[in-house]
């Protein structure tokens, strides 16, 4: 897998974190930049006149016809680190519900970023970003949590804050780890080692 195609996945990933709801322009922006980067040029029939939000999603995508896939991916991950700390978890937030109790304030609490609402994930530390990720990851009502390599760019604190995250608020979820560091794994109770399933 690319380079530039991890970072437009994460950029995927992000974008479902925003706090803020970011404004109708921007929203129609992201998501025709990401069906120009993962489907290509829009070959679907426009929406009917009813059908007016179906009809805006269409223009927007219809309007980067012949735009390259990589250069849609580099122009989404660019639009998406524009993005404030606050509009980012708005985003999530609406794309995928926190769990039960858990509000936008209780994220930046948790990330220790009550101070950085207004700061542009561009301008985050490698450490940083990931901690939003694995908190927007963490956080959100879902009954599975994937997570890959989640002490990627994470000092010895981090890897103890999302320890303590996981515990706090996946204990009860079926939650698989893919990853070569053992720190990342120490919590689960079942392991599989990918090399013990490979034909001799």
């Amino acid at each position: 897998m690319s380079a530039l195609q991890n970072k437009f996945e994460a950029a995927v990933a992000n974008s479902k974190n925003l706090s803020e709801r970011p404004d109708n322009a921007t929203l129609l922006k992201i998501y025709a930049l990401y069906k120009q980067a993962s489907v290509g040029d829009n070959t679907e029939k426009k929406p009917g006149f009813t059908d007016m939000v179906g009809r805006a999603k269409w223009e927007a995508w219809d309007k980067l016809k012949g735009t390259a896939s990589d250069a849609a991916k580099q122009q989404y991950i660019d639009l998406i680190e524009e993005l404030t700390l606050e509009e980012a978890i708005a985003f999530h937030s609406k794309i995928k519900p926190l769990l039960p109790g858990l509000t936008p304030q209780r994220i930046f609490d948790l990330l220790s970023l009550s101070r950085a609402k207004q700061k542009e994930i561009r301008h985050f530390s490698s450490g940083m970003k990931q901690r939003l990720k694995l908190a927007l990851a963490i956080c959100s009502d879902t009954q599975l949590l994937l997570l890959d390599e989640p002490s990627t760019n994470l000092d010895q604190q981090g890897i103890d804050w999302y320890k303590a995250l996981v515990k706090e608020f996946a204990d009860t979820r079926l939650t698989i780890i893919a990853s070569n560091d053992p720190q990342d794994v120490t919590f689960c109770t079942q392991h599989l080692n990918v090399l013990d399933y490979k034909k001799q």
